[in-house]
């Protein structure tokens, strides 16, 4: 798989955290995207939220807007600068 589209995909499941643990199902969703981690298209994605019961009209909209964005790329920032592996 392309390094560029990996992370991108990565990028969408961290995203996908951050709105489950905005509905209180942050550890819910860390498991569900650990135990598929190499099935992480969109169409899986909101699969999952479904599977643990996230409000999925309140789902699509977050994601569409990419509300939780600028956290995404602020922890992908602080990653790099702790010299985590990408």
């Amino acid at each position: 798989m392309c390094p560029i589209y990996r992370k991108t995909l990565a990028l969408s499941g961290h995203t996908l955290n951050w709105t489950a643990g905005a509905q209180g199902q942050f550890w819910e969703m860390h498991d569900m995207l650990f135990t598929h981690q190499d099935r992480l298209e969109f169409d899986d994605l909101r699969r999952y939220a479904q599977a643990i019961g996230l409000d999925m009209r309140r789902f699509d909209q977050e994601m569409g807007d990419h509300v939780y964005e600028d956290e995404v790329r602020q922890d992908f920032r602080r990653g790099i600068q702790a010299q985590v592996p990408v």
